[in-house]
C-alpha cells in the first residue's frame, strides 16, 4: 500500500494490512515522504528520524515492512522522472493486491 504521509497506510488501510498479514501475505507500505516538517523546535533531520522510526514500528506492529520513496515533506516533486521512480519502487515490490488509502477528504 502507498501513502503520501507516514500515517496514511496505517490510518487508511490498517485493518486491511493486518488482515492480509494474518493471511500470510507480505505487507509493504510505500511512504512518499519521511515527515521532515511540522514539529516546531526540531530540525528536519530530527523530525524525519523520529517519524521514520514511528513508521517502521507501526509497520512492524502490523506484521509488515516499510519502503521510503525519499521525497521531501512540503517539497514533493511531481514530474515524469519522479513518477517513474515511484513506479519502479512499486514494481520492485510486485504487489498482488495494491491498496491506496484515500489521502484527502471531499467536502460534504
Amino acid at each position: 500500500m502507498t501513502g503520501g504521509h507516514l500515517d496514511d497506510p496505517q490510518s487508511g488501510c490498517g485493518g486491511s494490512r493486518a488482515l492480509y498479514a494474518k493471511l500470510a501475505h507480505e505487507v509493504v507500505a510505500v511512504f512518499l515522504i519521511r515527515g521532515e516538517k511540522g514539529v516546531f523546535g526540531t530540525s528536519d533531520q530530527e523530525t524525519s528520524a523520529a517519524r521514520s522510526a514511528e513508521a517502521l514500528k507501526s509497520c512492524e506492529m502490523l506484521d509488515g515492512r516499510a519502503v521510503f520513496a525519499n521525497q521531501v515533506d512540503a517539497q514533493t516533486e511531481i514530474y515524469p522522472a519522479r513518477y517513474k521512480e515511484l513506479q519502479q519502487i512499486i514494481d520492485t515490490e510486485t504487489p498482488g493486491h495494491p491498496l491506496y488509502p484515500l489521502a484527502y477528504r471531499h467536502p460534504p
